[in-house]
């Protein structure tokens, strides 16, 4: 009610259904402030004696702290992040929000980050961003936090050395002034599915694990997070699929938790041996035994 420009004598429009919630306020943002700069410029009212009327009745909060908790809120429901677009000239400031069920992985991650993590909205949407792709400049990070280059270096550099130690610069990058970040293998661990990159193939799951079964004969939880980089609630549920293709077999007397250990089973795939072969490369032919 305090956002739009009264001025156009039109009024605010809200779209609701369950896929989005869509706000349009007429009449464009206040001067200065854009679509790439709302996250961290500074407040202004467009009617200030409106904003303060609305802050004494208690209909309203302070000023400044309403986009940053948006796109906060998002972030910690697993949601996508708000969009923020300003209509054809003069026509309006639309606010979309996109409904959908919430990432549960992402909302259990930020839960349980220490309290300065979890209230910063830079150090959410760099992780949020880093669910999406594999790695981060300083450079690239600015544009989405909206911060220039050397805040934004400083915001990556404490996220790596912070008690969440979320990030960690790659190695060819280290000592660089700009490292390339990624996340850590715990985080990695902790995010899981939510890290569309770090899904891997069924074909490649199944190669790694048959082979560690040929050479160990058993393998258990522990070794699934080891050798995949997950954590135990994933290698539970990649065992019980191979466990319900008949792959796998439970071979030890415990029956839950991870110790539990796995064999091959009834669908085990045999190893294949290579044929022979002489020295043009075609099979070599077993000699027929005279009668």
């Amino acid at each position: 009610m305090i956002h739009g420009d009264y001025r156009e004598r039109r009024p605010v429009q809200v779209e609701h259904s369950p896929e989005v919630l869509s706000v349009t306020s007429p009449g464009p943002l206040v001067s200065g402030i854009t679509p790439q700069n709302i996250l961290t410029s500074g407040s202004k009212a467009r009617f200030p004696p409106l904003s303060t009327a609305f802050r004494i009745l208690g209909l309203a909060e302070e000023p400044g702290q309403g986009v940053d908790r948006m796109f906060r809120e998002m972030i910690r429901t697993g949601r996508n992040l708000p969009e923020v677009q300003e209509e054809a000239i003069g026509l309006g400031t639309r606010v979309t929000f996109r409904g959908g069920p919430p990432n549960a992985r992402i909302t259990r991650f930020i839960a349980d980050l220490p309290i300065a993590e979890r209230e910063d909205t830079d150090a959410l949407l760099i992780v949020r961003v880093l669910c999406e792709q594999k790695t981060l400049t300083a450079s690239r990070a600015a544009t989405m936090i909206q911060r220039n280059t050397d805040a934004t270096e400083g915001v990556l550099r404490r996220l790596s050395s912070c008690e969440a130690e979320i990030l960690e610069p790659t190695a060819g990058t280290a000592n660089s002034r700009h490292p390339t970040y990624r996340l850590r293998s715990g985080a990695l661990a902790a995010l899981g599915p939510a890290v569309k990159y770090h899904r891997r193939a069924t074909t490649d799951i199944d190669r790694k694990v048959i082979e560690h079964v040929r050479d160990c004969g058993i393998i258990n939880n522990a070794t699934v997070q080891r050798v995949f980089d997950v954590d135990v609630y994933q290698a539970r549920d990649i065992l019980r699929d191979y466990v319900g293709r008949e792959i796998l077999v439970r071979v030890s007397q415990q029956q839950h938790g991870v110790a539990v250990k796995y064999g091959p089973g009834p669908s085990f795939p045999e190893k294949r041996t290579r044929k022979k072969q002489s020295e043009s490369g075609r099979p070599l032919k077993t000699p027929s035994v005279a009668r």
